[in-house]
């Protein structure tokens, strides 16, 4: 399993490195969420989302079978995103 941080979870083959399925998912524009680890558990696999979601799928279909939201992302004005993400001087 590779997740990928633009929102792509594979399954590739052992052997070949193959591609056997990928799930897309969305990925806000701009986010400072990290990507999780799939973490696969009895046929499953289960990862976090960048926007804020864990989600499932059966392994060996590489189909989706559930998402919910863990976080909710907070809204804020433009400019105080800008002053989060400037480099600052300390005095």
């Amino acid at each position: 399993m590779v997740h990928t941080s633009q929102g792509v979870l594979a399954a590739l083959e052992q052997t070949s490195g193959e591609e056997r399925w990928a799930i897309s998912t969305d990925v806000p524009n701009l986010t400072l969420r990290g990507d999780s680890a799939p973490a696969t558990v009895s046929g499953g696999v289960f990862w976090g989302t960048a926007n804020g979601r864990l989600a499932a799928a059966i392994v060996e279909r590489g189909q989706l079978i559930w998402q919910q939201p863990v976080g909710t992302p907070k809204v804020q004005q433009r400019s105080t995103v800008w002053w989060m993400l400037m480099p600052r001087q300390l005095f």
